[in-house]
């Protein structure tokens, strides 16, 4: 177990590391798979994320690729090269991968992309991806070449902190809540002191891969199913009903009886997005909303209610941005009345002063 310290800029969460010795700085990324650094070296570049010098060398069969990120697309270079952390730790493993590397020391390299110029223009520069699964045509992600099972963000403590664990971080007991800090000089932690551990009734948030199951998703976000979200005091959409069509361990044999058609509200937990993005049905149904009730702002309070005991997560003001989940998904359903299913992109305002813990293998989290 390492814990790392982060920057919040007020804006983003940067987390510092090293490739070949030299020092990178990334946005610290729930909502991105990959290892990245900078593609060139001007003084904006040099002082917002890094240098690049060529780190790193080419990696047979792993061809340039186009990405976007936060809305921006270009190329990127894939490279292999050590990695380490500012603060020196050997508690996380890098997996080796013979495939595509004979040296000896190969288990303390890494397989990351370098962004070019147009994927650099955009507000957060480089991403540091924590989504450590996913498909197999997808390039490397950074957690995927490591043992890490879970991670922590400690927006709470000062300075806030990335704990990553090759063993869950959720635990189960009949004493209550708790979850330690506690971290030596050296970014290693004890791991009984950071076991989150609640009742022995099922206060985590269970999580959903039905992006990547039933519509196309490449990646393994990391996405939990909400019961209802409420937007300056109203209810902007309140589902009752029992998800079991949408667990993925659920059956049939729930399915309504009516033909009114299944809200589903999918939340993605992304903290390289400042406040929120929704799905442009959930947008446009609100500004209906507000314009009736004559509201002063269009997303003033957000709420969002999850199934579990003291799951509400909100914000005030959170700058919101509508998208078309059609086109990022292509098998997402464009049929409402048959499958009525809605997407929340919840970034750092509904996480600030909070902890959030993912156990990716257990697939579950929480928030406190």
């Amino acid at each position: 177990m390492v814990t790392i310290p982060l920057v919040n800029t007020g804006q983003e969460l940067l987390i510092s590391y090293k490739v070949d010795d030299s020092i990178f700085k990334a946005v610290l990324d729930t909502g991105s798979p990959f290892l990245m650094i900078p593609g060139s070296c001007g003084p904006n570049t040099r002082e917002k994320s890094g240098c690049y010098k060529n780190q790193g060398h080419p990696i047979p069969g792993l061809n340039p690729t186009t990405e976007i990120f936060d809305g921006f697309q270009g190329e990127v270079l894939w490279r292999k090269a050590y990695f380490d952390w500012i603060i020196p730790t050997t508690d996380i493993i890098i997996i080796p991968d013979s495939n595509n590397d004979n040296n000896n020391d190969n288990s303390s390299k890494v397989i990351f992309g370098v962004a070019s110029e147009s994927i650099m223009g955009g507000p957060g520069g480089v991403f540091f991806g924590m989504i450590r699964d996913t498909d197999a045509r997808i390039r490397p992600s950074f957690l995927g070449q490591t043992d890490v099972q879970s991670f922590r963000i400690n927006l709470l403590s000062r300075p806030r902190t990335l704990t990553l664990s090759n063993h869950p971080l959720i635990g189960t007991t009949n004493s209550g809540t708790n979850s330690g800090t506690n971290s030596g000089t050296d970014g290693k932690d004890n791991e009984d002191d950071n076991v989150i551990t609640t009742g022995t009734t099922t206060t985590y948030i269970p999580m959903t891969n039905i992006l990547r199951r039933r519509y196309g998703d490449p990646v393994g976000h990391y996405t939990a199913c909400a019961k209802s979200i409420y937007v300056n005091g109203s209810p902007l959409i309140d589902d009752d009903d029992d998800d079991d069509d949408y667990n993925d361990k659920g059956s049939n044999k729930n399915k309504k009886k009516n033909n009114k058609s299944k809200t589903t509200i999918l939340v993605i937990f992304d903290t390289g997005v400042t406040g929120m993005v929704v799905s442009r049905s959930l947008y446009d149904e609100q500004y209906f909303l507000a314009r009736k009730r004559k509201d002063k702002t269009l997303f003033g309070n957000v709420e969002i209610n999850f199934d579990t005991a003291t799951s509400i997560l909100g914000a005030k003001k959170p700058i919101v941005t509508p998208f078309d989940p059609e086109t990022t998904w292509k098998k997402f359903p464009k049929d409402k009345k048959r499958d009525n299913v809605h997407i929340i992109v919840m970034g750092l305002a509904f996480l600030e002063d909070r902890v959030l813990t993912v156990d990716i293998d257990k697939e579950r989290l929480w928030v406190e």
